[in-house]
């Protein structure tokens, strides 16, 4: 089983908050919904410079495998 959260940036990478507030959100509602993390955690660039786009079209996948408590 996996968390994911979706990353939205613009130039001042406040879309959808950093993917620090990302990742921080993410382990937050792990541990207050009874879940442990149990591989590092990855990350998915679902849209970047490499498409040619402007930062504020970035997007990011943020993964988290975990289990029940």
């Amino acid at each position: 089983m996996g968390i994911a959260v979706e990353n939205k940036e613009d130039s001042n990478n406040v879309i959808g908050g950093s993917l620090t507030e990302g990742y921080a959100a993410v382990v937050k509602w792990i541990n207050s919904n009874g879940y442990r993390i149990i591989a590092p955690p990855y990350e998915i660039y679902t849209k970047s410079h490499v498409d040619n786009l402007p930062v504020s079209e970035w997007e990011t996948e943020i993964y988290f495998p975990v289990e029940k408590i």
